[in-house]
């Protein structure tokens, strides 16, 4: 087998005092286009966290290569680092995270037809909010324990392909949903999304 060291760099888009590390495809070459996969991590864990878990570790030498985006999520009251999923404004989590995707399409050779966003339990929610606040610039999006809030129907517009898996035993982001969000962690609790007090079922967020 052979092993790599993985090329990275670090990336702190204007307006954030919130650097996180790029994930650069190994041999990168400007003259081709990548793909760029922005990973969100679940409640209290850092982003390097969800890239091993999901095995994108060795995503710089996927077939030529991709880009790997897995930031932390700013701490709660409970200095837990989180996504929130639920406010809007200009120093947002939203905002964030799309001026991370930006800054590294201006910076590097970006597929705009291959940017994909992928969350577990807290990074799913943010996930399928991201993609709502931002319709037309994922190619596509995967979800891991996450749900849609209650009014997302309401605010869809653009069709997103989109991959859910949701085990059925969960107990923190339930299966059958929950108009409370009352079994999720900390300052999550009450949380669906924007404008949402709790979230829809695993077979509703995959109908939405």
């Amino acid at each position: 087998m052979a092993y790599y060291t993985r090329p990275s760099t670090t990336i702190s888009p204007t307006g954030f005092s919130r650097p996180t590390t790029l994930i650069v495809p190994n041999a990168y070459d400007p003259a081709k286009e990548y793909p760029l996969v922005l990973l969100l991590h679940n409640y209290d864990d850092p982003g390097g966290t969800i890239v091993a878990r999901l095995a994108f570790d060795d995503g710089h030498n996927f077939d030529d290569g991709c880009f790997i985006l897995a930031p932390d999520g700013a701490n709660d009251v409970l200095s837990n680092a989180h996504w929130n999923y639920w406010t809007t404004g200009a120093t947002s989590d939203f905002v964030y995270l799309k001026a991370l995707v930006d800054d590294v399409a201006a910076l590097w050779s970006i597929d705009a037809k291959r940017l994909y966003v992928g969350g577990y339990s807290n990074g799913g929610f943010m996930a399928q909010q991201l993609c709502l606040q931002y319709p037309t610039l994922f190619t596509a999006k995967f979800t891991l324990a996450g749900s849609s809030g209650v009014n997302d129907s309401t605010a869809l517009g653009t069709a997103i392909p989109s991959i859910c898996w949701h085990g059925d035993g969960d107990t923190t982001v339930l299966t059958a949903g929950d108009a409370a969000a009352a079994t999720l962690p900390g300052t999550l609790n009450g949380h669906g999304g924007v404008g949402s007090t709790g979230y829809e079922s695993a077979a509703v967020t995959v109908t939405d």
